[in-house]
């Protein structure tokens, strides 16, 4: 199951969730301040806590580079 990590607020989360349903890909919404464990998870993942993360099988996009994975990649 893929995961977005997001963040209340944040317009590149937004367009990459929407990206995301437009597309009809399953994905499990991981909001860093409504999950505790979520900022320490993209810390060891990436080295920093930045939203949003898109965590696919073998891949982690950050920020808009996630909308131009899945206009091209078609996960």
């Amino acid at each position: 199951m893929k995961k977005l990590y997001t963040m209340d607020g944040c317009m590149k989360c937004f367009k990459a969730k929407k990206q995301l349903e437009s597309q009809n890909i399953e994905f499990r919404e991981i909001n860093i301040l409504q999950t505790p464990q979520a900022p320490n998870q993209l810390k060891d993942l990436i080295g920093e806590v930045y939203v949003p993360v898109l965590v696919t099988n073998n891949k982690v996009i950050k920020g808009l580079d996630i909308i131009e994975y899945l206009e091209h990649d078609h996960l």
